[in-house]
């Protein structure tokens, strides 16, 4: 389901020297950095913009080249991570995503940024907590775990343990439901050893959903990484020519935009703002 993600990142890549701090965004009370790896990335009074295929990090230092010191690591444990989102233009097929990372990587890696995830997009694995994949159809979430081998991380779970708002909050986060997507809505991630929740509030209309819920043992193994501490990553992504994302949205019947038979990307962009962590 990431193939098309892959082959993005081996196109961008090619152009690392391109990569850039493109703003900065207040959180907690401390100014973080917004460094773009590739695409159309843009901050403005604290939001943060993407348009077509794009890719960030949050940084602690403002560089233009980075290393393992240089990123933000975001500590969650028993905490709120929250932010407004505009999935307005984010269409079927399409993926606008927010995650966590066990960054950085032990090197640099095919892409020289120090990444890793869960599915060794750029040829790295580790630990990751997906906290929004999403279009105006369909939010999702998904916990990531790696096993530890003293030196690196192992034998990691790709497919992961996850949940969506459609099938767990069916009928309230679509165009005109109860969350309409199609305007900004507030949305809240929190975690604990008990628990990983979406909660989603618009105009005092609320709907809400637990991430891999009654399975402890994932949660606990995921609350280790979360109180050491993850790095946030932005990505929107999709093919016009492929549904590469019928893992995703599928299950909602919704169609592609735009005459493309997947993700209508050349039109689709997406804003996080008003980001907090309490």
């Amino acid at each position: 389901m990431r193939l098309l993600l892959q082959v993005l990142l081996a196109v961008a890549f090619a152009s690392v020297a391109d990569a850039e701090v493109v703003g900065e965004i207040t959180l907690a009370g401390q100014t973080v950095y917004v460094w773009k790896q590739f695409g159309d990335v843009s901050v403005a009074n604290g939001a943060v913009t993407m348009h077509q295929d794009s890719r960030a990090y949050l940084l602690k230092n403002n560089v233009g080249s980075i290393g393992q010191d240089d990123f933000y690591q975001m500590k969650l444990n028993n905490l709120h991570f929250t932010y407004k989102l505009d999935l307005g233009r984010v269409p079927c097929h399409c993926n606008a995503a927010a995650y966590f990372n066990k960054m950085p990587a032990h090197s640099p890696g095919e892409g020289g940024d120090w990444y890793c995830d869960a599915n060794y997009v750029g040829g790295i694995g580790c630990p990751e907590y997906d906290t929004l994949e999403s279009n105006k159809h369909i939010v999702s979430g998904a916990l990531h775990s790696c096993s530890w081998d003293g030196s690196w991380w192992q034998g990691c779970d790709s497919g992961g343990c996850s949940s969506t708002s459609f099938d767990s909050a069916s009928g309230q986060v679509c165009p005109g439901c109860t969350i309409d997507t199609q305007t900004p809505f507030t949305v809240s991630h929190f975690q604990s050893p008990d628990q990983a929740n979406i909660w989603m509030s618009q105009n005092g209309n609320e709907a809400s959903f637990d991430i891999c819920y009654g399975n402890g043992d994932y949660l606990n193994t995921m609350s280790e990484y979360w109180e050491d501490g993850m790095v946030l990553a932005f990505s929107l992504w999709g093919s016009c020519d492929n549904n590469d994302m019928w893992w995703l949205d599928d299950r909602t019947g919704c169609q592609g935009e735009g005459g493309c038979v997947g993700c209508d990307i050349s039109n689709a962009w997406v804003t996080w703002s008003e980001f907090d962590l309490w």
